[in-house]
């Protein structure tokens, strides 16, 4: 079963499996199968459900495997499978065939993904925030939380500290700024301390590009970080981000050999410098990925991270 919204784009980092069907070829009048064209790399996100659906056509389905995609050219009677395959014929390789319910997208799936993508903007505010929290015993900084709240249509995201000075030291001056702390313990607002560091970090990520675009020039070659989800810091806890980094050659795809080479170049510097002054402990959550080939016609390799921050 096959479900498709544009809504949180930049959430879909799983890898899937296109086969487009195709028509028969009308100028043949013995051609009654078109078979399918060769298989296509797309991003996803992927879930379970097991409902009773109706297609559109009226009739009655169990979806029992269901994708989000922003791609647009899946059409009914295409086959759809996780994972990067290779496989010309779809029913070999164990692929399903799409459904579309356009009619129950914005009713069951939206709402879903619309969560997604305020917990994920939440990150990138709260992460920015991290970023600018002054330091002294790290009671401050692991004060943070965040929350997010679903009534109805209305999906609320709060982030905020609950340590009980959090909103004097968020409100002060830093005319201190630089000067060292009377215990002796650095320097006011270090090491990256800023004041109004919560509103700050709604103003610099209120424009930040959630999804990344091709230039549509074939011989640029991109490196693309993206936010991929996380655990809220709880007091006196480290938590967890997540972190995707693409590397992606040039269109047409001969540049594999050096996609590779640059990814591992990548996954060799995070095992060298697991432990980072600004972001705790960085280690690779796929030490073997796989290549992929985007729309464009570019490889593409997907380094996962996940960053440990706090103490």
């Amino acid at each position: 079963m096959l479900l498709m919204t544009s809504i949180a784009r930049f959430s879909y980092t799983q890898p899937a499996t296109v086969w487009h069907a195709q028509e028969p070829d009308p100028d043949d009048p013995m051609s009654v199968d078109g078979g399918f064209s060769a298989p296509v790399a797309i991003l996803c996100d992927y879930g379970f459900n097991g409902k009773v659906m109706t297609d559109q056509s009226g009739n009655e389905i169990v979806a029992k495997d269901t994708y989000w995609t922003e791609y647009v050219g899946i059409r009914e009677n295409d086959y759809i499978m996780l994972g990067v395959q290779t496989e010309p014929d779809p029913i070999s390789a164990g692929a399903q065939k799409a459904q579309q319910n356009l009619s129950r997208i914005v009713d069951e799936i939206s709402s879903q993904k619309i969560v997604t993508a305020i917990t994920s903007a939440s990150i990138i505010i709260a992460t920015e925030a991290a970023s600018m929290t002054p330091i002294d015993t790290s009671t401050l900084i692991n004060s943070q939380y965040r929350s997010i709240d679903v009534n109805g249509t209305r999906v609320t995201s709060r982030i905020g500290y609950s340590a009980s000075y959090a909103l004097y030291v968020h409100n002060a001056s830093g005319k201190l700024k630089g000067q060292p702390r009377a215990n002796g313990n650095g320097a006011y607002w270090g090491p990256n301390g800023e004041p109004k560091f919560l509103d700050k970090a709604v103003e610099n990520t209120r424009s930040m590009e959630m999804f990344w675009r091709d230039t549509g020039k074939p011989a640029d070659r991109f490196i693309v970080i993206q936010p991929a989800g996380g655990t809220a810091i709880t007091y006196d806890l480290a938590n967890d981000f997540f972190a995707t980094v693409w590397v992606l050659g040039r269109q047409g795809g001969a540049d594999l050999k050096e996609v590779v080479t640059r990814a591992r170049e990548v996954m060799q510097y995070v095992e060298q410098h697991q432990i980072d002054s600004c972001l705790g402990s960085v280690r690779l959550l796929n030490p073997f990925p796989t290549p992929v080939q985007t729309e464009e016609k570019r490889v593409a390799i997907q380094v996962s991270l996940v960053i440990r921050y706090g103490e």
